[in-house]
């Protein structure tokens, strides 16, 4: 939620997005967000790979995570429907790659099994 609100003042403010488009995307991110995550787990619970179900996912997800949130931060000097739709682009990418990462990562934590594998 605090991260919602730091984008919210951040892109009003920063970045001279009007606060109502602003908040319409982080409510579609989130949006999103409930459809991927079922979505993240039913890939990483299907995965079966040398390196064990998991691994795969949270180093895969890491750099298109790390991109997208920098990217989040760093919005260019365009005109304002471009910002959005870069807006929109990076905040979507970055819910999804969040998804795969934190589900990947919380399930691996508690998952004795997968982590005595080597």
């Amino acid at each position: 939620m605090r991260k919602d609100v730091t984008a919210l003042c951040l892109l009003a403010v920063g970045v001279q997005l009007d606060a109502g488009v602003v908040a319409i995307i982080l409510l579609m991110g989130r949006v999103w967000d409930a459809i991927s995550d079922p979505f993240a787990g039913y890939l990483t619970t299907k995965t079966n790979t040398r390196w064990g179900r998991l691994r795969p996912w949270v180093a895969g997800s890491i750099v298109p995570l790390s991109c997208a949130y920098t990217a989040l931060w760093c919005v260019p000097d365009w005109e304002p429907n471009w910002k959005i739709v870069y807006v929109t682009v990076c905040y979507f990418t970055y819910q999804t790659c969040i998804s795969t990462y934190v589900f990947a990562s919380l399930r691996g934590a508690s998952d004795a099994s997968e982590r005595k594998k080597k």
